[in-house]
C-alpha cells in the first residue's frame, strides 16, 4: 500500500513543477519565439499481478507541453516569406519610381524641358536667346540620361549588397539549424526540450523571412528543410550553403549540394533574397532596357533631324549626340571563330530587350531577356526587331552571340555641337509653286532625305507636261528626268529630297525646289524637334514619345502596385 506521504510528495512535486513552469512562462513573456509551456499530469495507479490496486498512488508528471500549433506556424512562415519578398522588392521599386516620375531631376523633366525649348525656338527661329536655351537643354538631357544610368547602377549595387548580406546570414542560420538537429537527435531518448523546439522554430521563421522553404518535421522533432522549389537546405546535421553569383551579367542564387552547384533562382520564391533577385534586379533591368530604348530612339531621331538642316551659318549640320555603338560580340567560351556586327535599321521596330543568339548548326535562334525565342537568323545573319545583323563564317554548334542596342547609350551619351550656332533650326531645302501657275497644284512640304546627295542643293523644277504627269528640269529647262505619272497628294523624290505635292495642275505649271541658302527665318527643323514629342516613332509607327513614356511609367507602376497588393495580403 502506498503511503499518504508518498501521494502527498507526488502532488508537491507536480505543483512545484507547475509553479516553476508558470514562472518560466512569465520570465519569457517577451522572449522572441517563446511558446507558453504547460505541465501535463495524470493519476498514478499500481498494476500488480493480482489486478489493479483500488487505492491510487498520487499524481504523475507526463510532460511539460509546448503550446504551439504546427499548422499555424507553417502558415505564418508562408506569410513571412511572401511579405519579406514584397518588402525587399518595394524598397527598390520606390527608388525606380523616383527615377521615372521624380520632379526636377527625373527623366520626364529632362525631356519636357527639351520639348519646351524646341517649341520656343520654333516660334522664334531668329532668336539667339531661344537657340542658346535649346542648346543648353541638350547638355541637360545628356546629363540626365547618363545620371539615370548611374542611379540604376547605385540601386543595383545597393540591392546586391543587401542580397549578399542576407545570403551570409542565411548560411549561418542553416548551419545553426543543422547543429540544433544534432542536439535534438542526441537527446531523442528523453525527447526534445520545449525551449530547444522554440529555438528551432525561431530559426525556421528567420530562415523563411529570407527564402521560401518547405519544412518536414521528423519523429524526433529534428527537421529536414527544403527550398520552395524542393532543393535540400538542411538534412539532419548537414547544411548546404548558398552563394550569390553573376552568370552572363545576371545575378543567380546557387546552392552547393555535395560537389554540385545548382542554380535555384528561377525555381525558388519567397523571402527577402528572392525579392531582390526576382523582383528588384528584374525591375532594375527592365527599367534600364525600357529607358535605354526610349533614349536611343529619341537621340537617333533628333540626330536625323539636325543632319537634315542648316546651322546658323547656313552650313549643313551634323549629329546632335554621340554614344557608344551597338554592342555585338561572341561569347568568350565559344568553340567557333565567327564574329558578329549589328546596327539599327528601323527605330520604330526597336524593342526594349537585349538578345542572345544560339547556333544550332544551320541557323541562329534569337532569344530575348525573358528567355523566349523571338525569331531566327540564317547562318550569316539577317534582320530582327529593327536591327541588321551580319555574322561571319566559322560558328560551331552551341556557339552564342550577344546583342545590346538599347543600354549602350547609358554612360556614353555626349552632345556633339560645341556652341548653339551648330544647332540646325532651318531645313536644307525649300521650294514653292510657280507664280504663273494656272492650276491648283501646290507644295505641301519638301525635306531632305539624304544629306550626302551631291545634287541636293541644285535648283530643280517639277514641271507638269500634262495634268497627270510631270518631268524634272533644271533652271534652264533641261530635262533631268523623263515624264512620270502624277496623282494628287503624291510624294515625289529626287536628288536626295522628298516633296509632298497636292492639287490639280494644268500643263506648264511647275513646283520649284532649291537649296535653302542661309535658311533665314526658316523654322522647319525647330518645328521637327518640337514635333518629336508626338511623332509616331515607337511601336512600328503607332505611338509617340509622350505615349511611349506614359506606357513605360504605367507598365512599371502596375508591377509596383501588384507587388504592394501581394505584400499587404501576406501581412
Amino acid at each position: 500500500m502506498v503511503s499518504i506521504l508518498d501521494i502527498g510528495s507526488s502532488a508537491l512535486r507536480a505543483q512545484q513543477l507547475r509553479l516553476a513552469t508558470a514562472s518560466h512562462n512569465i520570465a519569457n513573456a517577451s522572449t522572441e519565439g517563446y511558446h507558453r509551456q504547460r505541465v501535463e499530469t495524470s493519476a498514478m495507479y499500481h498494476q500488480g499481478i493480482f489486478g489493479t490496486n483500488p487505492t491510487g498512488m498520487g499524481v504523475e508528471v507526463d510532460r511539460v507541453a509546448r503550446l504551439a500549433d504546427g499548422i499555424v506556424n507553417g502558415q505564418l512562415r508562408e506569410s513571412l516569406s511572401a511579405m519579406k519578398e514584397g518588402e525587399s522588392s518595394a524598397k527598390i521599386f520606390e527608388e525606380i519610381e523616383l527615377l521615372l516620375t521624380g520632379a526636377g531631376d527625373g527623366l520626364r523633366a529632362g525631356f519636357s524641358e527639351f520639348f519646351d525649348a524646341a517649341h520656343e525656338l520654333a516660334g522664334n527661329p531668329t532668336s539667339s536667346a531661344a537657340r542658346e536655351q535649346f542648346f543648353q537643354r541638350l547638355d541637360q538631357l545628356a546629363d540626365g540620361v547618363n545620371s539615370i544610368s548611374s542611379k540604376l547602377n547605385v540601386a543595383e549595387q545597393g540591392a546586391e549588397a543587401i542580397a549578399r548580406d542576407e545570403v551570409t546570414e542565411l548560411n549561418t542560420m542553416l548551419r545553426d539549424l543543422a547543429q540544433l538537429n544534432a542536439q535534438i537527435n542526441t537527446g531523442k531518448a528523453s525527447g526534445a526540450a520545449p525551449d530547444m523546439l522554440d529555438e528551432r522554430d525561431l530559426l525556421l521563421d528567420k530562415i523563411s523571412e529570407r527564402i521560401g522553404v518547405s519544412v518536414m518535421i521528423q519523429p524526433d522533432q529534428s527537421v529536414r528543410l527544403y527550398t520552395s522549389g524542393g532543393q535540400p537546405l538542411v538534412n539532419e546535421a548537414t547544411a548546404n550553403q548558398l552563394s550569390l553569383e553573376q552568370v552572363n551579367g545576371e545575378f543567380a542564387l546557387k546552392l552547393q549540394v555535395a560537389t554540385s552547384s545548382v542554380d535555384i533562382t528561377k525555381s525558388t520564391s519567397g523571402g527577402s533574397i528572392m525579392g531582390v533577385l526576382n523582383g528588384g534586379f528584374d525591375m532594375i533591368d527592365d527599367v534600364r532596357t525600357s529607358l535605354g530604348r526610349l533614349a536611343t530612339v529619341f537621340v537617333e531621331s533628333a540626330n536625323e533631324i539636325n543632319r537634315m538642316g542648316l546651322d546658323a551659318s547656313g552650313q549643313p549640320a551634323g549629329n546632335l549626340f554621340k554614344y557608344d555603338p551597338v554592342v555585338s560580340e561572341p561569347f568568350v567560351e565559344n568553340n567557333g571563330s565567327a564574329t558578329i556586327s549589328a546596327s539599327i535599321s528601323d527605330l520604330s521596330q526597336l524593342e526594349d530587350t537585349r538578345y542572345e543568339l544560339l547556333f544550332d548548326g544551320a541557323n541562329w535562334d534569337v532569344i530575348n531577356d525573358e528567355g523566349i525565342v523571338v525569331g531566327n537568323l540564317s547562318a550569316t545573319g539577317g534582320q530582327i526587331d529593327g536591327l541588321d545583323v551580319t555574322i561571319s563564317a566559322g560558328a560551331a554548334v552551341g556557339d552564342r552571340m550577344r546583342i545590346d542596342a538599347v543600354t549602350n547609350i547609358f554612360d556614353s551619351l555626349e552632345v556633339v555641337p560645341t556652341k548653339s550656332s551648330m544647332v540646325a533650326v532651318a531645313h536644307m531645302v525649300s521650294g514653292s509653286a510657280g507664280l504663273s501657275n494656272q492650276g491648283s497644284v501646290n507644295l505641301v512640304d519638301v525635306r531632305a532625305q539624304d544629306s550626302a546627295d551631291p545634287n541636293l542643293y541644285d535648283d530643280v523644277r517639277i514641271r507638269f507636261d500634262t495634268p497627270t504627269s510631270y518631268e524634272m528640269v533644271d533652271s534652264d529647262g533641261n530635262v533631268l528626268q523623263a515624264s512620270q505619272p502624277y496623282v494628287v497628294g503624291q510624294t515625289i523624290q529626287f536628288n536626295g529630297w522628298s516633296a509632298e505635292v497636292n492639287g490639280n495642275p494644268v500643263a506648264g505649271d511647275f513646283i520649284m525646289v532649291y537649296g535653302n541658302a542661309g535658311g533665314q527665318a526658316d523654322n522647319r527643323n525647330a518645328v521637327a524637334f518640337a514635333n518629336l514629342e508626338d511623332s509616331k516613332i515607337f511601336g512600328g509607327g503607332k505611338r509617340g514619345f509622350v505615349d511611349e513614356f506614359a506606357n513605360l511609367v504605367t507598365k512599371h507602376g502596375t508591377q509596383m502596385a501588384a507587388n504592394k497588393q501581394r505584400t499587404e495580403s501576406a501581412q
